[in-house]
């Protein structure tokens, strides 16, 4: 299935994701699908890395209960050092 951004009662298109599968995860890699745009929720502090062969520096700190929205090229690795609920 495309994605397409929704529209509103307007047909104004409107920057929302919709929902897709999410997963928790803890001290881990994951793979960018072709989404290329992830919500990050943060259960507890992490640290965050996004790389295509080899991470470098100390990472993004994400608060906990922090919500962020990120691209990541497709093909590249996500790091995330802590515990998160992922979508996309």
């Amino acid at each position: 299935m495309e994605q397409i951004l929704p529209v509103d009662k307007n047909f104004n298109s409107a920057q929302a994701l919709y929902i897709g599968k999410a997963t928790d995860i803890t001290d881990t890699t994951v793979a960018a699908g072709k989404t290329r745009i992830i919500r990050i929720s943060a259960i507890t502090d992490c640290r965050i890395w996004a790389y295509k062969e080899t991470k470098e520096g100390d990472g993004l700190n994400i608060p906990e209960g922090t919500i962020e929205y990120f691209g990541i090229p497709e093909g590249y690795i996500l790091e995330i050092e802590g515990s998160a609920n992922v979508m996309g």
